[in-house]
This record gives structure tokens, sequence and C-alpha cells, in this order.
């Protein structure tokens, strides 16, 4: 039996400013090398590799390792070293506009098909079926994109491909200037009716400080901050109570490691070209 899960509203404000994972060295292949400003071809990354103040009698710890290798701008892979050695592959293929195409690997087979207007995306088609030990889960979806007279994005409208005239699901964006202030999530009944699901704040000074999250009788459930260091790169993440992320940077400003503080682990760059 085919099951289709429609996109969850948090896919689309669950990483901060520009779509990067909390823990950049564990993010897509893409987002980190936005995030560290530089045109690399392979990066190595050494995953969980330190308990910070182990025991003195506690035995070292073989490290996992993470390697992307980009092939030009249109494609790259992912391998990933578990700390017994076994390895697993990740490849990816972007457009000329750099929206991923495909990402395919043991268990993932991810397929979108984008349409754009002078590169701003206009639709998206997404196809994205997992296969683990609990089963397959498919995902089938129509996007579609609409933007105000500034060029900023205003809705994403989410339906099930099989039924691409049938709503189910917006985002509805407002902004303050330039700057991201709220995101509405809404979900459509059976009946076709708009009903409101989420509401998510975005705080900006001269940088996001701050994603909060509303339930519908506007009460927090959760909230997500950022302290920048005085070079104004990001120096901390703050998720609820569930983690707490230190960047640490060289004298130079370039990344060297994002320590998770809540779990006692570090990921580094051993690394790049």
């Amino acid at each position: 039996m085919r099951l289709i899960s429609f996109i969850t509203f948090s896919i689309f404000v669950c990483h901060f400013s520009n779509g990067q994972n909390s823990n950049i060295l564990l993010a897509e292949p893409d987002e980190l090398r936005t995030f560290l400003g530089t045109n690399f071809k392979k990066i190595e990354i050494e995953i969980n590799s330190l308990i910070i103040n182990p025991s003195p009698n506690a035995k070292p710890v073989k490290p996992a390792i993470r390697i992307i290798q980009f092939k030009g701008d249109t494609s790259c892979i992912v391998i990933n070293i578990n700390k017994s050695s076994e390895a697993d592959t990740m490849y990816y293929r972007y457009d000329k506009c750099g929206k991923l195409l495909l990402k395919k690997g043991q268990g993932t087979h991810f397929v979108y098909s984008n349409r754009y207007k002078n590169c701003k995306l206009i639709s998206r088609e997404i196809k994205e079926t997992e296969v683990d030990n609990s089963g397959a889960s498919h995902q089938w979806n129509l996007v579609k994109y609409v933007y105000d007279k500034a060029g900023k994005l205003q809705k994403e409208l989410i339906s099930d491909f099989e039924d691409s005239l049938i709503t189910k699901y917006s985002n509805e964006y407002m902004y303050l200037g330039n700057f991201k202030d709220t995101v509405k999530e809404y979900y459509f009944d059976e009946d076709g009716n708009k009903l409101l699901n989420r509401l998510t704040k975005y705080n900006f000074s001269t940088h996001l400080n701050a994603i909060e999250f509303y339930s519908l009788d506007r009460t927090l459930i959760d909230k997500t901050e950022f302290i920048y260091n005085p070079n104004g790169k990001i120096e901390r993440i703050k998720e609820g109570t569930r983690a707490n992320y230190l960047y640490t940077y060289s004298p130079n400003n370039s990344l060297v490691s994002v320590t998770d503080e809540t779990d006692r682990r570090e990921n580094s760059i051993k690394s790049l070209e």
C-alpha cells in the first residue's frame, strides 16, 4: 500500500536564517558551502569525535567521518563512515539555479522538478521515498510559490500532487521592511476551510535573534535563540532545552568546530580543500 505524507510546516521553518541546520556541519552540502562562504571542492568532518571532559579512564573513541565532495556546481557526493568503518554514500544533483534535483542513496530516493522565472521558484514537484526497517514512506507534493510586488515570498501553497487543484496546506509570510516577521501556517479541512495551525515569529535587530513558535491560542511552545560574536558570526544557537550549539572559529574567523553542549560532543573540520 502506498502511503502519502504531506509536507509538514516544520520543513519551512526549522532551519535558521537562509535555510541552514542548527549544527551546520551536519547540514545539507549546499547549506554548508553557503555558510562557509567558500567554494570548496572537498571537506572532511569528524563527527562526534570528542567527548568534552571525558573521564580519565575513558577509552579513546574512534570518530565517524563525513566527507563531502563537489563536482562543479551541479553535483556532489557525501560519504558517511561510521565508527566501525562502514560507509554509505549519498548522491546529489542540482540545477543551474542551485536547487536540488536529486538526492539518492541507500534507502533514499528524492526527486524534485523545479519551475522558475529568472531563477525564482514558481512551483516545485516533490517526490520523496525513504525505506528503513519500519517500512517505506512516500511523499508526493506540489508546492506553488506566490510573491508580492517587491519580489518577496508571500505564500507557499502545498497540495497532494495526485490532486494538485486542492490546496492542503499553506504558509503565509509577513515582513517588517526587508526582514521576515511572521509565518502563519494553515491547513485545510475536508470541506476546504482554511484553519490556522501555528504561528512562527522571527525577531531581528541587525541579525536574526530568535525564532518563536506559538500554538493556536498564541502560547509560546518553542524558541530558538541566536547569539553572535563581535565579528557578526554565529557563536551559539539554543534550541529550547533540547540542544545548545557552540560555534568555534580560528583566529582568521574560519569555522573550526560545532559543539553540542547538551550531549557533550564536538564535530570538527578535519580538512578543507
